[in-house]
């Protein structure tokens, strides 16, 4: 009963941020490279094309290509599944759980496309910042990431403390 529950929302994620961040890397490959970064929002913002081989930051782009496909797909792969199987079967979870949970895995899952069908590698295009001190270059899909990530975080805090009583 609970998979039944979840699963409409929990793909719905999936597909929605799946869409969007294909959409918009689609649109970063065709417009951005060999154009020098655009600057919004007095240089906050930063629209600039990067192509990312490895993790968060670029973390391990320099291994071997194997390696690298291990880590960052096999891994990658096996983590969204467990992921996947915890979030539609557990009793544990409410829906901001769920929700938290589903945009972690629907950004994941989103990067992995793009570097299965890229060779490795994952298209960026975005970075944050004032003066000197900047984002890395990121994409829709690791926004997802992060936003998920710290939901959990912040619930997981939530999620032990005793409940209110009832007012009835």
């Amino acid at each position: 009963m609970i998979v039944r529950e979840r699963l409409r929302p929990f793909l719905g994620t999936i597909f929605g941020v799946g869409i969007v961040d294909q959409l918009v890397k689609g649109l970063a490959r065709a417009k951005l490279p060999g154009r020098l970064p655009q600057e919004w929002l007095g240089g906050v913002v930063r629209i600039e094309y990067a192509e990312n081989r490895g993790a968060f930051l670029s973390l391990g782009a320099n291994l071997p290509d194997s390696v690298r496909a291990g880590l960052l797909i096999g891994l990658t792969l096996v983590g969204l599944v467990a992921l996947a199987i915890y979030v539609l079967r557990s009793a544990a979870l409410d829906r901001a759980h769920v929700l938290a949970a589903s945009l972690l895995t629907a950004g994941g899952l989103s990067n992995l496309v793009d570097r299965v069908a890229r060779s490795g590698v994952v298209t960026d295009y975005i970075s944050m910042g004032v003066g000197p001190l900047r984002t890395g270059i990121f994409n829709v899909a690791d926004v997802c990431i992060l936003a998920g990530a710290i939901a959990l975080f912040i619930l997981s805090f939530r999620h032990g403390a005793p409940s209110a009583p009832n007012p009835t």
